[in-house]
């Protein structure tokens, strides 16, 4: 495995480096197609719970009544901003400090939204600017990853929420944006992407992609994918969720065949994170499947743990117009009412033998771990609101084991504890997800659409294009080609009749649309169907090159000391190296004004001021660069020249 060291010392130079306002573009509002707020709560959902609270909904007041009554939802609570976020290795952890703060922004968000309080508004945004012009990196043993999903979701879930607070100034709404490109995004898609360097092309016998539990995977992604509505990059949405949508090493197979199942795929997609589905015998509603969960043979606490993560993933693609909840023949619901039933200690599970290994004991080692039956337990976790008010109140599917685990949990609140397990989740399940009717009758199930492309001569079975290909080399393919015809069509479920009321964000009236794609867009259909009830279908697109410009970092060196980021003053005739890299992903080789390649070149005999570029593309094939600049004194330190 590659040096951990390594790989965390640079993460945290390159974050440090990076100027604070470089590299983001996007004005607070941008027009890409994204619903805003559209993380794992909307507009929708505000209406309702107002609604409910002036209408008397006993649950709803007593949630309610939780959020007001949290330590963390008053504007004063502090938001306890440190330098670095340090997670694992024993030594100087403060991550709780994060966990902590992103609680008051989010708590207070919801309180601005729920009651007007203007106190609350002020202070959310006051904790989120708090921590973004304090925090400069995350640092830590490997343990870093959980520190860049988790908290780094959580900091863009409250940021969503109060993007549309007239108080927030755009500067300082652009510069939190920056703040999650440079200190979180960077992390988070390096750990997805590498898996600390358990998981390559080419890898060898003993590397295994699904060395990392679920929650590992899940926590980044969902990072990836609130950073991507936050910021307004298609390009980033569609690399977050392709993680979770698409099997990224080509190993699994439906039905898995066999009774020993290898964990050899990355594990937050989703045909591996619900690791097999069986017809079940015990009374279920959930489309009559249970399936084991990645970690439902490791223990109650981080299978539970797994589980919220990807339902907060689910939510903030159902308000985007994607369907998790649906995806892979509802394969979600049948791993929530497993995870249900082993909360609930109940016995007799179909299970099928599963192999985990990781980078140091593969299969044919016997160290590895030959988990043989789902480990039970209550580990109640606040989310499972989220299950009910989804699955029962909106999709009208009863769901017996999560009604039951869900009356076990009462009214959940958020941020609970002196460790991290309190907070791995935002909470308030119930608060937000509470429908008026607890089974919708047929008459108010929406359909569940499904998405199909017709693209450059090939018909995908997919709802996105662009920021799916994943590689461990640099790879400035995977976004769509500019000015290409894209037909995008809804696809309907089997034996459901076409009503004709189609609309579509451009305009377009009919079913199928064709548009020649000229920039990154979310493109969205609303289906109404025989029943009156509304549907929405979104098609994601990401464009070469229309992505937001990744930060560089830059240092200046001379005889082995720096001197300089990307400015310094140097005596005449001397000699410097500059260095540049790109923050974030992968990027092509740098390329240098003075017609050099790589990342770093030396100058010398500099006898006047200079300017020197450096410039690549990043992953999505946008232009990114950073300009260097030297001021030449003589002795006496007179100025000698202008810039060249």
């Amino acid at each position: 495995m590659k040096s951990l060291a390594i790989i965390l010392v640079t993460a945290l130079l390159s974050a440090f480096a990076a100027d604070a306002a470089e590299g983001v573009e996007s004005p607070k509002r941008q027009n890409r197609g994204f619903v805003h707020p559209g993380g794992i709560h909307s507009s929708a959902d505000f209406k309702r719970v107002k609604r409910q609270l002036a209408e008397g909904n006993e649950k709803v007041k007593s949630a309610f009544g939780i959020l007001c009554a949290s330590p963390f939802s008053q504007p004063n609570a502090g938001p306890w901003p440190v330098e670095w976020i340090i997670r694992g290795g024993g030594v100087g952890e403060n991550y709780m400090n994060a966990a902590r703060g992103a609680a008051v922004a989010y708590q207070n968000a919801l309180r601005w939204h729920l009651e007007d309080n203007e106190h609350c508004a002020r202070h959310a945004v006051e904790v989120l600017m708090h921590w973004a012009n304090v925090t400069k990196g995350i640092g830590g043993n490997s343990n870093y990853a959980l520190a860049s999903g988790i908290y780094g979701y959580q900091f863009a879930q409250a940021a969503e929420l109060m993007r549309d607070w007239q108080g927030w100034d755009v500067k300082d709404f652009r510069r939190f944006q920056a703040w999650m490109l440079k200190v979180w995004y960077p992390p988070a898609i390096g750990f997805l992407r590498g898996r600390n360097g358990s998981w390559e092309n080419g890898r060898l016998w003993w590397r295994a992609p699904g060395t990392y539990w679920s929650n590992w995977g899940l926590a980044n992604a969902l990072c990836v994918i609130s950073i991507g509505i936050l910021c307004d990059d298609v390009f980033i949405y569609n690399q977050g969720m392709s993680f979770i949508k698409h099997d990224q090493c080509g190993t699994f197979k439906d039905p898995r065949e066999g009774d020993v199942i290898l964990n050899d795929g990355l594990t937050e997609f989703m045909g591996n994170f619900v690791v097999t589905v069986h017809d079940s015998e015990l009374e279920t509603g959930a489309y009559g499947k249970l399936g084991q969960l990645n970690e439902s043979g490791r223990d109650a606490g981080h299978s539970a743990m797994s589980l919220g993560l990807m339902l907060d993933i689910a939510k903030c693609a159902w308000h985007q117009g994607d369907d998790l909840f649906s995806f892979m023949d509802h394969r979600l619901a049948a791993g929530i009412e497993y995870l249900a039933a082993q909360t609930l200690g109940v016995e007799g599970l179909p299970w099928t033998k599963y192999h985990y290994c990781d980078s140091r004991f593969h299969y044919i080692d016997n160290r590895s771990w030959l988990m043989t039956g789902p480990v039970l337990g209550a580990h109640i976790r606040p989310y499972w609101g989220t299950v009910i008010g989804i699955y029962e109140g909106v999709k009208g599917v009863r769901m017996s084991f999560s009604r039951q685990a869900y009356e076990r949990m009462g009214v959940d609140g958020g941020g609970w504890g002196p460790t991290s397990g309190g907070y791995d989740h935002l909470g308030f399940s119930v608060l937000m997800n509470t429908r008026d009717v607890q089974l919708a009758p047929p008459s108010r199930v929406p359909t569940e659409l499904k998405g199909r492309i017709v693209y450059d001569g090939e018909t995908l079975e997919q709802n996105e294009l662009g920021g799916l290909k994943n590689t461990f080399l640099p790879d400035l393919t995977t976004c769509a080609v500019r000015g290409k015809l894209v037909q995008l069509i809804p696809v309907l479920p089997k034996g459901e009749k076409d009503t004709g009321k189609w609309k579509w964000n451009t305009g377009a009236v009919s079913r199928t649309i064709t548009v020649k794609i000229d920039r990154s867009c979310i493109y969205r259909a609303i289906y109404t169907n025989s029943k009156g009830v509304k549907s929405a279908l979104c098609f994601p697109i990401a464009v070469e090159g229309d992505c937001l410009r990744s930060p560089m970092g830059h240092t200046i060196f001379q005889d082995g000391k720096q001197i300089g980021e990307k400015e310094a003053e140097i005596e005449r005739n001397s000699t410097v190296t500059l260095n540049a890299w790109l923050i974030g992903g992968f990027g092509s080789e740098i390329e240098w004004s003075t017609g050099a390649k790589g990342g770093s070149i030396t100058l010398g005999n500099i006898k006047s001021d200079i300017a020197i570029t450096a410039s690549c593309k990043n992953q999505g094939s946008a232009t990114c660069k950073t300009v260097f600049k030297l001021h030449c004194r003589q002795p006496r330190e007179r100025r000698c020249g202008r810039f060249q």
